[in-house]
């Protein structure tokens, strides 16, 4: 006896008929990976047949197709999106300019500073003064409580 799971389904994004959202037996048995799931939508659906497939689960977490299926519980929701195949290069070097490594982590840089906000890009100066501000707060704290505990006398 084999065993299986019911999972559900969310084709909406290429899907737009009323199976868009449904539910999916699967024999544990014969679909062992979800490679094997993607495949079987893609024998299923022919809007799938020149893309490939990405699916989530409900909380956005993608699942790689190389995990076996025993990674979905019973009821999950997994959501389906068409990923368009790039096209297979023929061998031939393309006429775009190919970026060396350093030009790539020039432009990640770039896109760092304008994607974080300044407080994640304090310049070197502003941690260093930040650093002595702290260090100078630390030592008038500790001469505040050696003055406080030296003149402090018990009045009765």
């Amino acid at each position: 006896m084999s065993g299986g799971i019911r999972i559900r389904l969310d084709l909406s994004d290429f899907v737009y008929r009323v199976e868009s959202r449904r539910m999916m037996y699967l024999d544990t048995m014969v679909v062992r990976t979800l490679a094997d799931l993607e495949q079987k939508i893609k024998e299923e659906h022919s809007e799938c047949d020149n893309n490939d497939l990405l699916m989530f689960l409900e909380d956005g977490f993608l699942l790689p197709t190389w995990e076996p299926i025993q990674i979905l519980q019973p009821g999950d929701l997994i959501k389906v999106i068409l990923q368009p195949s790039l096209p297979q290069s023929n061998g031939k070097d393309s006429k775009k300019r190919k970026r060396n490594m350093d030009e790539s982590i020039e432009l990640s840089a770039k896109k760092k500073s304008k994607i974080l906000p300044k407080v994640f890009t304090a310049s070197k100066a502003a941690v260093v003064s930040d650093t002595e501000r702290f260090k100078q707060k630390k030592n008038v704290n500790i001469e505040e409580d050696s003055s406080s505990s030296s003149d402090s006398g018990i009045e009765i």
